[in-house]
């Protein structure tokens, strides 16, 4: 199964629409329906923060940036020798992360979400923008395709697992 690759602009509509793209990806993959809904809401959580906290309005007077505002998701599905599946999620914004507003009630918990519901959330910001990195836990998807990649896979899974683990993968 090829990775989902989606580069979307920074718009209120673009968590749902990963939402749904991502749903129709895990359906392909045969992903579970209670772990596909986990990594749905977190996916959805780190989109969603991207959308509204990474783009700041230009100040009055400023130039505006020279691209549009976008975000970019990658999910690809690694499976260990073992025949287990993980997914592995990158969201990459290119913008600058505003301050939290103090005293916002219920706000401010989307990592402990991402946490919660994932296996490992890996948090990179650079002057560049920010890659948040998920790993889903291990699940057993179905149909036949899982148990063609372990047949073909053998010992080279364990590699492979190494592989999808390794800094800049996706």
């Amino acid at each position: 199964m090829r990775a989902l690759h989606l580069r979307l602009p920074v718009h209120p509509s673009t968590p749902g629409h990963v939402r749904r793209q991502l749903r129709r990806w895990l359906r392909q993959v045969g992903w579970p329906g209670e772990h596909a809904e986990d990594l749905v809401l977190a996916v959805d959580e780190a989109v969603s923060n991207a959308v509204e906290h990474a783009y700041i309005t230009p100040d009055p007077g400023q130039a505006p940036p020279e691209q549009p505002p976008r975000v970019e998701l990658c999910v690809a599905d690694r499976t260990a020798a073992d025949a287990s599946h993980r997914a592995v999620v990158t969201v990459t914004d290119h913008g600058r992360w505003r301050p939290r507003v103090v005293g916002s009630g219920s706000r401010g918990r989307g990592l402990q979400l991402m946490r919660a519901l994932t296996e490992s959330v890996d948090v990179t910001v650079t002057g560049a923008g920010t890659r948040v990195k998920m790993i889903s836990r291990a699940v057993r998807v179905s149909g036949t395709r899982a148990a063609d990649t372990a047949r073909r896979l053998g010992d080279v899974g364990a590699m492979l697992l190494f592989a999808w683990r390794t800094p800049g993968f996706c």
